[in-house]
């Protein structure tokens, strides 16, 4: 399978964390099959079959003690599975730091 091309056009912040994406389908070798007649062969692709996202999404933060007498925050987060979901990937970012992947739940 080959991954499709996309012309980016437009980013939006919706609401904060939520970005709306508008993009056109990009075709490199388009421009040799207007000029010259060059006939274009179709690249295998496919579609991901969506799924929704989580429902019932909850995030908590407590405080923990350390083994040298120190106190660090904990933060745990939960929410229903979808039934078709087989693992989630799941991102966090301190506030201003990169985005931290955990392992696939």
């Amino acid at each position: 399978m080959t991954p499709t091309l996309w012309r980016i056009l437009n980013v939006a912040e919706v609401e904060p964390h939520l970005y709306e994406i508008t993009a056109l389908r990009h075709e490199p070798g388009k421009y040799a099959e207007v000029e010259y007649g060059v006939k274009l062969q179709p690249l295998p692709t496919f579609v991901l079959p969506s799924s929704a996202p989580p429902a019932g999404l909850a995030v908590g933060e407590s405080l923990y003690k350390t083994t040298n007498g120190g106190v660090k925050v904990m933060v745990t987060a939960r929410w229903t599975q979808v039934a078709t979901a087989t693992e989630y990937r799941v991102r966090w970012q301190r506030e201003g730091g990169n985005w931290t992947s955990e392992s696939p739940v």
